[in-house]
């Protein structure tokens, strides 16, 4: 007789053996290694065009900061016809990422919020692309809308086009009652005669033409405040230049629009309506990269390296339908929200050890991992209001509505009645400053008030105690998974080799075959277990 590949135990059930499931563990590690040894050994070699470069410009940031006032923006690179961001990485100790409160204006920028006290370090890593080549076609005939015009012809406490500085020196470059881009031509020709230096940069336009000598700061704010002053819609961009330099400046450059069109003119190096490809804008229409707010900044450094070994020099000659599995080709906004994607299966990971290898329970598998996620993208004290609601509207629902409604009715009154009290707390963090509005408190409010049906469903089936126990679990493997959250490098090694998840099933799999004791069992930790249920939960 052949041996039995199954036991029976009773009516239809059956017991299979643990091999298979250790052999599938074991092919799943062995294919994700031999598909990452394919990605990085056997995938083309360097296909970038005769002339193309990629750099790497680094952001160091020190500051001191102040817990939950002190913000940072910082304001990433721009693409170009020439240059795009092919990566970004981001490390901010200390910092919360959240949302801007004007996404349409800022989407692209990066906003993060101070959770310590003290001196803190911020790193900001961006890998570009610059082509010989342009990977767009030139944008003609851009049309500028009322507001946005309006918007590059305003005056400001720098510009003071108002001046009689200013009026003077203009009446003076508008003989013969020019066109407007002879008068452009005619205000950079007039710059191009001020000498420049390396010393301070000056307070105000006014005191640029009192001096007669400039730095390139000095020059195109000038530019711009001339060109403003007669109506012509400029602004200033501010950025880098890639090319070896052991300690890169930031450096400024006009653009300025006429003919329906953004003409680029850099005084410092004589550069009349266009500026090479290896210029990379940074900001425009305002002088600082990295904006502190409530803080101030100790030191900002940059740094730019050419890359000569990375795997985007590993594409394919020509795109197959294999590509779709190189997700490094997407835009580097959705390859953001891909990678952190793929990092949720780790904090569910860590859900899956603590309950099966510890003994505890939490409200789901990923409910931890999404409040984590909650608590990176909100506020912390919105993250923890938004909590205290709905843990006590679920807690006093039992008491509150007659024993004769059923469990539907009285559930949905509670969600009611959370969304009309988080309306109102919106309002009072916006009054004491401590959130800049109610967007961002929507995270906090989908993934907590998704915990009210399973937190108040355990109050109903297992009693109050295992209910509060299991919900101090959810909290403490949540601040476990924020880390995990955070660790935006890792997300993009995912996102660059996304097999490594393969390990991770293989993961759960294994993590599953564990029969043994929980450590919630012991003696000495048992008193925080939860007390046998009449139900299984």
């Amino acid at each position: 007789m052949s041996k039995k590949t199954s036991k029976q135990v009773s009516g239809n059930i059956t017991i299979t053996p643990r091999k298979p499931i250790w052999l599938l563990s074991g092919l799943l590690i062995l294919f994700a290694m031999v598909v990452i040894a394919s990605r990085l050994f056997f995938i083309g070699t360097d296909t970038l065009a005769s002339g193309d470069q990629l750099w790497r410009l680094s952001i160091n940031i020190t500051t001191s900061s102040i817990p939950d006032k002190t913000t940072l923006k910082i304001h990433p690179p721009f693409d170009t016809m020439n240059i795009r961001t092919i990566e970004r990485n981001l490390s901010y100790p200390g910092f919360k990422v959240r949302k801007s409160t004007d996404e349409q204006k800022y989407r692209r920028n990066v906003f993060i919020t101070a959770n310590e006290n003290g001196a803190q370090e911020i790193y900001a890593e961006y890998l570009l692309h610059l082509s010989q080549t342009s990977f767009i076609s030139p944008i003609k005939n851009t049309e500028l809308t009322t507001q946005r015009r309006e918007r590059y012809l305003l005056d400001d406490e720098v510009l003071q086009f108002k001046s009689y500085a200013v009026k003077k020196t203009l009446t003076s470059l508008l003989k013969n009652e020019p066109s407007q881009n002879v008068l452009v031509s005619h205000i950079y020709s007039f710059l191009k005669t001020f000498p420049i230096y390396s010393g301070k940069d000056a307070l105000n336009v006014p005191e640029v033409l009192a001096r007669k000598k400039v730095t390139v700061y000095d020059c195109a704010i000038t530019m711009v405040s001339l060109s403003r002053a007669s109506g012509i819609p400029a602004r200033i961009v501010s950025g880098l230049i890639l090319k070896d330099d052991i300690e890169p400046q930031p450096h400024y450059w006009v653009e300025i629009f006429h003919d329906n069109y953004w003409y680029s003119y850099d005084i410092h190096f004589g550069y009349e309506k266009s500026v090479p490809i290896n210029y990379l804008p940074l900001r425009r229409n305002d002088k600082e990269i990295v904006q502190i707010i409530n803080g101030k900044h100790n030191k900002i450094d940059y740094v730019l390296e050419p890359e000569f070994n990375h795997p985007y020099l590993r594409k394919k000659q020509k795109e197959h339908l294999s590509s779709i599995f190189d997700l490094t080709r997407l835009p580097l906004d959705v390859r953001y929200e891909l990678a952190l994607l793929l990092l949720l299966p780790l904090g569910a990971l860590i859900t899956a050890l603590f309950r099966h290898f510890i003994g505890v329970h939490s409200y789901g598998v990923f409910t931890p991992t999404l409040l984590a996620l909650a608590i990176v993208y909100a506020n912390l004290a919105t993250t923890l209001i938004v909590f205290l609601v709905v843990s006590s509207l679920a807690i006093a629902g039992r008491s509150f509505f007659p024993s004769s409604l059923t469990r539907i009715p009285r559930l949905s009154i509670i969600f009611t009645l959370i969304a009309v009290i988080l309306t109102m707390s919106v309002s009072v963090l916006s009054y004491f400053n401590i959130d800049q509005g109610g967007k961002i408190i929507l995270l906090p409010i989908i993934i907590l008030t998704s915990l009210v049906d399973r937190f108040y469903n355990t109050i109903e089936d297992n009693g109050m105690k295992t209910a509060v126990i299991r919900m101090i679990w959810t909290v403490v493997i949540a601040l476990l998974c924020l880390p995990v959250i955070q660790f935006e490098s890792l997300g993009h090694l995912i996102l660059q080799f996304p097999e490594v998840h393969l390990m991770t099933l293989a993961l759960f799999l294994l993590i599953s075959l564990y029969k043994g004791k929980h450590l919630i069992s012991l003696p000495i930790v048992k008193f925080l277990s939860e007390p046998k249920a009449s139900k299984n939960s």
